[in-house]
């Protein structure tokens, strides 16, 4: 029998059935559930969405600016576990959690995401204190409370309600830790607008928000505004720490 990671052993609800779905990939979803809307087009997304050209024609961005700022959350604390919910195929942050120092789940949805992923990080030699989940970013398997920073890139505006998305991550997250996200979002450029109305219509965003929307919507979770910096199409956005949950005597 596979013996279950500390990280998830330390973290996952007492309701959660974690099963090893593919060499390397544990899963919390049942072993008969359909595919996610990603993984027939994961192999084609993830060559599209490495290339510089386009994250500076279509986005305005620099790709260095998501590896660096998937460092910052790293490097947020030393203690604690982080959980990067929709990893996606680890695409930025190979390199970044190849060699991470303190132990991180790496969440998504899709499986075939999740196997591209797999073999980047191979490729790059083994950390044990990585662990790759196939979950659902709605239904975080996880207790209360259970990581000391919580991460969602480039992918909130996936979500019909970023605000309850936004919640589920804040959930887990412990008193003191961050959250830092990024997401899509409407900064008056003309070709990035199009093709976030592009996605929308094939399904791959839900959300067209400005960056004040989105600041707001984590803000209305956290209870105070966040830091933010737009970057092209980009917002980066990232929570005060989480107070100390508030007992009555």
């Amino acid at each position: 029998m596979t013996t279950l990671p500390e990280l998830l052993a330390d973290t996952l609800r007492d309701d959660a059935r974690p099963r090893m779905a593919d060499e390397g990939i544990w899963s919390v979803l049942p072993a008969d559930e359909g595919e996610a809307d990603w993984d027939s087009i994961a192999s084609s997304y993830d060559r599209l969405a490495r290339t510089r050209l386009y994250n500076r024609v279509v986005w305005g961005a620099d790709p260095a600016d998501y590896t660096a700022y998937a460092r910052e959350a790293l490097e947020a604390t030393d203690e604690g576990g982080l959980l990067d919910v929709a990893c996606g195929s680890l695409t930025f942050t190979e390199g970044v959690y190849a060699r991470a120092p303190r132990p991180a789940i790496l969440l998504d949805r899709s499986l075939e995401m999740l196997r591209i992923g797999r073999e980047r990080l191979a490729k790059r030699g083994e950390n044990p204190r990585l662990v790759l989940l196939h979950a659902d970013g709605l239904d975080l398997p996880f207790r209360d409370e259970a990581f000391a920073t919580v991460a969602c890139y480039g992918s909130l505006h996936a979500f019909e309600d970023p605000g309850s998305a936004v919640a589920e991550l804040h959930r887990c997250l412990a008193p003191g830790g961050k959250l830092f996200l990024t997401g899509l979002v409407d900064t008056g450029r003309w070709i990035g607008l199009q093709w976030m109305k592009l996605l929308q219509r094939w399904s791959h965003l839900e959300t067209i928000l400005a960056a004040d929307e989105f600041t707001g919507v984590v803000a209305d979770v956290t209870g105070e505004p966040p830091n933010a910096e737009v970057r092209g199409n980009l917002v980066y956005v990232t929570s005060r720490p989480k107070p100390a949950t508030r007992t009555t005597s």
